[in-house]
This record gives structure tokens, C-alpha cells and sequence, in this order.
């Protein structure tokens, strides 16, 4: 009696201990948070800087494994890979309503703020207002890169292969003007790419410079297409001058006025992404 006793004591403090095992375990196991949908946030860090990317990312890219092909690319990668804050983001995208700040999202059609029936009412729309951003990691992004890109695109650099230049009719060749549009210097498409392509089929470029004098911005528009939803600006500037992180914002041209808030709005939702 004594022995059934005693061993009926040892089990009830055996379970007793595991429960309190278990719930020790459960509390200090890490939380998957979750956003406002009710989805697992992607963490992960783009070029040395925490983020986590919710449902108003439409596409992520991680360096090793990328997160829609890693069963297609690598075996290796099967089961699907524990991403850490250590994990390192090549790209990503998102949509952006640049003068609300609502971010696109197609979940659920965004049951909280219906962003999906938005950008569908208005896609079509030659003057919408919505603007795509990729966002990417590339170790050639520095101080002077945006430089660099406008330099080799015009014809007192590209002169140095004239023999080229000319086999090609000058394609993608820019000149300067004295134009300032909305703060921005323009650039002019070469004549002789003009006469060999025809005036719709070549595109201006705008840069913008900042207080020192250096580019800050390139943008180069398709502004003459017959189609008005062709008449797009491709936006491009980096996240900052510590970071190789390039963006690339794309928009319909009637909104080149608002450049500079399209940036800082674009700038401000990455921001946003970050873990302090």
C-alpha cells in the first residue's frame, strides 16, 4: 500500500515537473510575430540593417534560399530555412499610394484597408498615383555611383569610342541642356539616336543634385509614348550615402513635379521597415 502510495506521489511530481518544464520552455521560446493580416513578418537584414517585411512587400528576395524558388533552385534548401536577423535580403518590392502612404496590399483583397480595390479602380489611369519600388542590396552602390551612371550615358564621355557610337547611331546617348525642369537638369537624347529611332522611341533624363553639388537623383521618362499608361519615370537614388542599397521608383510621368515627395515617401516606408 505504502509502495503504490509512494509511486503514485513520484508520478503525480514527474507530471508536475514536466508541466513546468513545458511551460518554462513555451516562455522562453521566441514569439512569431505577426502583421496586422495576421502573417509571419520575413525578418532578415538589407545591407547590415534589421527589417521586417509584412504583408505590404510584394516580393522578397533573400540571398541565400530566396523565398518564392528556394525549392525550385537548391534542394539544399529544403525544408524551408529558419530566417534570422542574420539572414541577408538581396531585394524586395512594394507599392506605394504616394500622396495617402497606403502600401498595396492583395491579401485578402486588404480586408483592413481595402488598398487592393484601390490600385485596381485606378491602374488603368494614366494619372494614378500609385508607385512601384524595388528596393536592392548590390555591393557596386556607393558615393559617386549615380555619377557614374549619368557620365557613361553621355557624349562627352562616350566619345572616347566614337567608332562604336556610330555603329550603334548613338543609342542612349544624352546631351545637356540648359533646361531646369521642376529643379532638375535635363538631358536631351542625342540627334543622331533621334533620327535612327525615331523621337518617341528614345527617353530624357533628369537629375537632381544636392547641396554639395553631387547627383542625388537620375530619372529617366518615357514621355513621348503614344500610349499615355506608357508615359513613365523610372526614379533612381540610394538609401543613403553608408549603405549599397539602390532604388528604383517607377511612376506616370505627369507626377515628375512631385520627385521629391515621391522620394522622401519612398524613403519614409523603408524606414519604416526597420528594427531599432
Amino acid at each position: 500500500m505504502v509502495s503504490t502510495l509512494k509511486k503514485t506521489a513520484l508520478l503525480c511530481l514527474s507530471l508536475l515537473t514536466m508541466a513546468c518544464h513545458q511551460k518554462e520552455s513555451a516562455a522562453n521560446s521566441p514569439q512569431v510575430e505577426k502583421d496586422p493580416y495576421g502573417q509571419p513578418y520575413y525578418i532578415g537584414n538589407l545591407d547590415g540593417i534589421k527589417m521586417k517585411l509584412g504583408n505590404g512587400i510584394s516580393y522578397i528576395d533573400y540571398e541565400i534560399c530566396p523565398v518564392w524558388t528556394f525549392d525550385d533552385i537548391d534542394p539544399k534548401c529544403r525544408p524551408k530555412p529558419q530566417r534570422t536577423y542574420d539572414s541577408r535580403f538581396l531585394r524586395f518590392y512594394f507599392t506605394l499610394h504616394y500622396p495617402t502612404d497606403l502600401l498595396l496590399v492583395k491579401y485578402l483583397s486588404d480586408p483592413i484597408n481595402h488598398s487592393a480595390d484601390k490600385y485596381e479602380a485606378e491602374r488603368n489611369d494614366a494619372n494614378n498615383q500609385w508607385v512601384t519600388v524595388s528596393v536592392e542590396s548590390n555591393k557596386h552602390v556607393q558615393a559617386g555611383y549615380l555619377k557614374d551612371i549619368l557620365r557613361n550615358q553621355t557624349i562627352e564621355t562616350r566619345l572616347s569610342d566614337k567608332e562604336h557610337l556610330e555603329k550603334v547611331h548613338y543609342i542612349n546617348t544624352y546631351e545637356k541642356t540648359t533646361e531646369n525642369v521642376y529643379g532638375l537638369q535635363k538631358y536631351k537624347p542625342h540627334p543622331r539616336w533621334i533620327e535612327s529611332y525615331g523621337y518617341k522611341d528614345t527617353t530624357d533624363i533628369y537629375v537632381g543634385y544636392n547641396s554639395n553639388g553631387d547627383v542625388s537623383t537620375l530619372i529617366t521618362c518615357d514621355d513621348r509614348s503614344p500610349y499615355p499608361n506608357a508615359r513613365d519615370c523610372n526614379q533612381w537614388f540610394i538609401l543613403s550615402a553608408d549603405t549599397h542599397v539602390h532604388i528604383d521608383a517607377k511612376y506616370q510621368f505627369v507626377h515628375l513635379k512631385d520627385w521629391q515627395i515621391i522620394q522622401s515617401k519612398v524613403l519614409k516606408q523603408i524606414n519604416h521597415l526597420k528594427v531599432l
